[in-house]
């Protein structure tokens, strides 16, 4: 689920922009004008840029597994 991979660095310019490598745009398939979240990390150390259809995604998939996990337990009291 989690395949980490670096693409480089970038630099904070003097108005906060910052570029993403091309190759982490296309990786991503990141088009001019597509919106990001941005979070912040562990202990606020860090920020993680993603897209809010990822975000839709790994929510719903949670909800599954936790209706599944609910199922078993339910399955257990019976």
């Amino acid at each position: 689920m989690f395949d980490y991979k670096l693409f480089g660095t970038a630099t904070i310019g003097e108005k906060g922009q910052i570029v993403i490598p091309v190759e982490a745009r296309n990786a991503i398939d990141l088009k001019v004008g597509d919106k990001l979240l941005v979070v912040s990390g562990a202990g606020h150390h860090g920020l993680l840029l993603m897209k809010p259809d990822m975000i839709r995604s790994m929510a719903k998939k949670m909800n599954e597994k936790f209706e599944k996990m609910q199922s078993v337990i339910d399955e257990s009291n019976n």
